[in-house]
């Protein structure tokens, strides 16, 4: 019997091994966080004002990524309201609004150009979006920069900023910065 139990443990420990050795090379990439809109459009050295910044729910992004290599695809959901009398474009905006924006990215992971840490990611980003704020809605070319920090082999923190650049410059969200922290997961 204790030959059975011996057994039993060493193939269930193999289980969770495996499980882990395959989250661990899984291609898909799920995030949670939030994001932060500046979308003030001044010169005036007020680029980390956060009073003049519209900061989203802890839970105002989701993504889900696809990365077979250095090369990768990731679709994202953004949440946020922008309050009245900030900063939109230069001018105070009227009254409160909200934006909810979906983004398809392309990104390059360049950080093995670099190092050979598997902690570390760095990508460049470039895709388009649609976002409707106060009932319109707005097309945006996408750049920036993700990085990305692994906790364990599955588990870790991203950091990313995209600049994006309205289709449309009558939109009152046509140009603006979203910067994105996210728990992300390995699946």
């Amino acid at each position: 019997m204790k030959k059975i139990i011996l057994l039993a443990t060493f193939c269930f420990s193999f289980i969770g091994l495996q499980a882990q050795e395959d989250s661990a090379n899984s291609k898909w990439i799920f995030g949670v966080g939030m994001n932060i809109i500046d979308n003030t459009s001044t010169l005036n050295n007020q680029f980390f004002n956060l009073n003049q910044m519209n900061v989203g729910n802890i839970v105002s992004h989701i993504s889900v990524e696809y990365q077979p290599g250095n090369w990768g695809v990731a679709m994202e959901a953004n949440y946020n309201k922008l309050e009245g009398n900030t900063l939109q474009n230069g001018n105070l905006l009227a009254r409160d609004g909200y934006m909810i924006g979906f983004d398809v990215n392309g990104k390059y992971y360049f950080d093995s150009l670099f190092t050979d840490s598997t902690k570390f990611d760095a990508a460049l980003v470039g895709g388009v979006g649609v976002n409707k704020f106060l009932g319109e809605f707005s097309g945006t070319a996408n750049v920036g920069l993700s990085l990305q920090y692994w906790f364990k082999t599955n588990v870790g923190l991203r950091l990313q900023t995209l600049g994006k650049f309205g289709f449309d410059q009558q939109n009152p969200l046509n140009n603006h910065i979203q910067h994105t922290a996210a728990l992300i997961v390995r699946l």
